[in-house]
């Protein structure tokens, strides 16, 4: 009966796309000494994350939510960015080496986004009560270019989670699919944050 229910009520919602609120996590940087000197040419991409969150168990399955990750993700990393390094000037595009030289630059950070998935399940529990948990795995690759110096390519990868149990209410499911997005742009951020600073400078213990 429960499910009876519940595919009554995606039916009768069919084909129901929403947006949900991903709010900007706190971000969890190492304590430094001092900024990386100089002015650092910054190129972060964004746009790359399309995210829609659908279940593959049938569970609402005529709702998908849209998971708009970048604006959360752009705040947190510029957060890292400007307490990692003395001068940033974002650009549009990646700068060649001799642009660097040219525009008087100490390095360049170029951070592309890569893989990214979002889903939520539903498993049955009492009466008309449903545990939903929902996961969100995002993924990034940044690389540095020291003038003069080393260049430098690190991968970074993050899965959140979020759950909680539900009564035949399949639009708050975004609610837990927000919630996990923003678990996995903590995770990912905080880990780009140990990796970046860790290339540039010497965080103190």
């Amino acid at each position: 009966m429960r499910f009876l229910l519940l595919a009554l009520g995606s039916l009768i919602l069919a084909n129901c796309s929403m947006p949900v609120k991903v709010a900007t996590p706190t971000i969890t940087t190492p304590n430094i000494a001092e900024k990386a000197p100089g002015k650092y040419a910054i190129f972060l991409q964004s746009g790359g994350w399309q995210l829609i969150a659908e279940s593959p168990s049938g569970g609402c399955s005529a709702h998908e939510f849209r998971v708009p990750v970048d604006t959360p993700y752009k705040e947190s990393i510029r957060q890292v960015i400007a307490g990692t390094f003395e001068q940033v000037e974002y650009v549009d595009t990646a700068l060649s080496a001799e642009e660097l030289v040219s525009g008087g630059y100490a390095g360049q950070v170029t951070i592309i986004q890569s893989g990214a998935d979002a889903d939520f399940y539903m498993q049955a529990r009492f009466l008309s009560s449903y545990l939903v948990t929902s996961e969100v795995r995002v993924n990034t690759v940044t690389a540095i270019n020291l003038v003069g110096d080393a260049q430098m390519q690190f991968a970074s990868a993050a899965h959140g989670k979020s759950d909680a149990e539900l009564y035949m209410d399949c639009t708050a499911i975004g609610d837990i699919v927000g919630r996990a997005a923003q678990d996995a742009i903590q995770k990912l951020v905080n880990s780009m944050a140990t990796q970046l600073q860790a290339a540039v400078l010497m965080p103190q213990s």
